[in-house]
């Protein structure tokens, strides 16, 4: 039996990926994240977990990005909808 997604949302990353070279596209493709501690736990904000390994992650992207030939642009954060 064949399942059909009816919005993108239900597809979930590696199944997105693994139908891009149907497409005719093969991307070199790096993912890098953290998985949480445990599933009954997840809001919106982030743990204290997460929150602890932000500065690593950022420095494994700024190094990806420099391995890639990038570099990374500091932005000003943007004002949030809700103080406006």
């Amino acid at each position: 039996m064949i399942h059909y997604k009816d919005v993108l949302q239900q597809m979930d990353l590696a199944e997105a990926m693994s139908l891009l070279p149907l497409a005719g596209e093969e991307p070199q493709t790096v993912v890098k994240g953290r998985e949480p501690d445990d599933l009954e736990s997840i809001c919106l904000t982030l743990s204290p977990i997460v929150e602890a390994s932000l500065d690593k992650m950022c420095r494994m992207a700024i190094e990806e990005l420099d391995r890639l030939g990038g570099s990374p642009v500091r932005k000003e954060p943007r004002e949030s909808k809700a103080a406006i």
